[in-house]
């Protein structure tokens, strides 16, 4: 099905499928991968395959996301960091 056909969700997939074969053609090279709202538009099974994709990666993966909840697929496989801004500085400290 041509990509213009398929939902928000199958496009991201693919496009995230892309990123992956390239992640892992470069393997060798220990890539780093910052995907930043990856979870947005990826039900609950895409999102626990794609993230099962990453943890078997020999690379180093940050994600970022505005709900907490989107990456419990990771389960203890991940380090959670939070951010909060606190008079006009950033800060981010470790969450379980």
């Amino acid at each position: 099905m041509p990509a213009a056909l398929s939902s928000t969700g199958e496009q991201k997939a693919l496009l995230l499928s892309l990123i992956l074969a390239n992640a892992r053609a470069l393997a060798a090279e220990r890539p780093v991968l910052l995907l930043d709202e990856v979870a947005a538009h990826l039900d609950a099974a895409r999102r626990a395959a794609l993230y099962d994709e990453i943890t078997a990666l020999p690379a180093q993966s940050i994600l970022t996301g505005t709900g907490r909840e989107l990456f419990d697929a990771f389960g203890p496989r991940a380090r959670y960091l939070s951010v909060h801004r606190e008079a006009a500085v950033s800060h981010a400290e470790e969450t379980s």
